[in-house]
């Protein structure tokens, strides 16, 4: 098993794979947050129904999430890594 953090990965897929976890939790939050429901997720082996938050706190998050995707969107334009181009026929 590979000990390394996973932000070192060679895979930006799995580079990015936390960031695009956090995403989807956040957009399950507001989803419940609309439609009434509630969250039932697992904390230290005990299931939990948990109220989403408020939507203005949603709002600030996905607002941070924005940001934090125009940040990552800049990784895409800088050169690869010789180890990490496809390569080409000469």
């Amino acid at each position: 098993m590979n000990h390394q953090p996973i932000e070192n990965a060679r895979d930006a897929d799995l580079r990015h794979s936390e960031v695009a976890l956090q995403r989807a939790a956040r957009r399950a939050r507001e989803i419940a947050a609309r439609t009434g429901t509630t969250i039932v997720i697992s904390r230290n082996g005990v299931i939990e129904h948990v109220k989403p938050e408020v939507e203005s706190e949603l709002d600030d998050a996905a607002r941070d999430d924005r940001l934090h995707a125009r940040q990552s969107s800049n990784e895409h334009d800088r050169p690869r890594p010789p180890s990490l181009r496809t390569p080409t026929k000469e």
